[in-house]
């Protein structure tokens, strides 16, 4: 059986980001640009796509060294 599966790797600075099911952050600390920036922005699914998915491996960093990452923790520790 043939599910269809495409894998396709981007840069953090493409243009090219599209619909999606699974997208995979690898040390996602490393992010410091404002287009990787804009670029996990427009990746992350929106409430309704509830078969949409975020992969994050990435180890804790330094305070003050991702924004991005940062940003993300304390949306976790809010609840949101």
């Amino acid at each position: 059986m043939h599910n269809a599966t495409l894998i396709i790797p981007i840069a953090s600075d493409s243009k090219c980001a599209a619909a999606h099911s699974l997208v995979v952050y690898e040390e996602i600390w490393a992010l410091g640009s404002e287009k990787a920036r804009e670029l996990y922005e427009e990746l992350t699914p929106s409430p309704p796509e509830s078969s949409a998915w975020i992969l994050t491996v990435t180890y804790a960093g330094f305070l003050g060294e991702s924004d991005l990452l940062e940003s993300i923790y304390q949306r976790g520790l809010s609840g949101r």
